[in-house]
C-alpha cells in the first residue's frame, strides 16, 4: 500500500484462496510523509492529493509457492506543470522446496516531478537450512533511477544503486550467532560510492 493511515477507507477478504486488499486514502501531501503516505513531489506547490492502492496474494494456488501483485496510483492536485500523476507496481514470488527458499520481487515507479520519472527496483534471494540450527542465505537488491535530471552530460542520465549480502545464523538453545556481510555500490549524478560492512549478533536468552 502507498497511503498513509489517516482518512483511509481500506478493505480486506479472502476469496477461493486469494487474498484481496483495497485502500483509498481521501489525501494525501507532502506534509504527511512521516504518517506513511509516498511521495516524489518535492515542488512546494504540490499540497494535496489521493491515493488508490489494490493487491491480490496467493498461498494455496502452487504447494510451496507464495506470491503477490499489487498496485497503486497517486492523483496529484495542485502541482506545477512538470508534476505527474505517480504509478506504481510491485510483485513478489517466494518459492519453497525442502530446506530451500527462493524469493523474487520487482516494481517500479513513475510520475512525480522532474527528476523522479521513473525507477525499477529488482531483488531476488535464497535461503538454505542446514538443520534445525543453521541457516545461510544470499540477496541482492538493484535500484535503478531512469533518466535522472541533471545539467550539461549528466541529462537523462540512468543511475543504479545494487548491494549483495550473505548471512550466517547458528542457535543452539538460547543462545544465537548472526553474521552478515554485505556490500554496495552505485552512482549518482555527481559521485560514485562502494561500501563493505560485516556485522556479527550475539544474543543470549535466559
Amino acid at each position: 500500500s502507498t497511503t498513509g493511515s489517516q482518512n483511509v477507507f481500506q478493505y480486506s477478504g479472502t476469496f477461493a484462496g486469494f487474498g484481496v486488499n483495497a485502500a483509498w486514502d481521501t489525501e494525501i501531501d507532502d506534509a504527511r510523509t512521516a504518517d506513511g503516505a509516498t511521495s516524489a513531489n518535492a515542488q512546494a506547490t504540490v499540497v494535496d492529493g489521493s491515493n488508490t492502492s489494490f493487491a491480490i496474494t496467493n498461498a494455496t494456488l502452487v504447494d510451496g509457492l507464495d506470491f503477490g501483485v499489487g498496485m497503486g496510483e497517486t492523483d496529484i492536485k495542485d502541482g506545477q506543470a512538470t508534476t505527474t500523476d505517480i504509478e506504481t507496481i510491485i510483485g513478489y514470488a517466494n518459492y519453497t522446496v525442502g530446506p530451500v527458499t527462493l524469493g523474487y520481487t520487482q516494481g517500479e515507479q513513475s510520475g512525480g516531478t522532474v527528476g523522479h520519472d521513473m525507477h525499477a527496483m529488482e531483488a531476488y534471494g535464497i535461503v538454505f537450512n542446514v538443520n534445525e540450527n543453521l541457516s545461510v542465505s544470499f540477496n541482492n537488491h538493484e535500484v535503478k533511477y531512469k533518466k535522472t535530471s541533471g545539467t550539461g552530460t549528466t541529462v537523462n542520465k540512468d543511475y543504479s544503486s545494487d548491494k549483495d549480502g550473505i548471512a550466517i545464523a547458528y542457535s543452539m538453545g538460547g543462545a544465537s550467532i548472526k553474521l552478515q556481510q554485505n556490500e554496495a555500490s552505485g552512482n549518482s549524478t555527481s559521485s560514485t560510492y562502494a561500501e563493505d560492512r560485516t556485522e556479527v549478533n550475539l544474543s543470549l536468552a535466559f
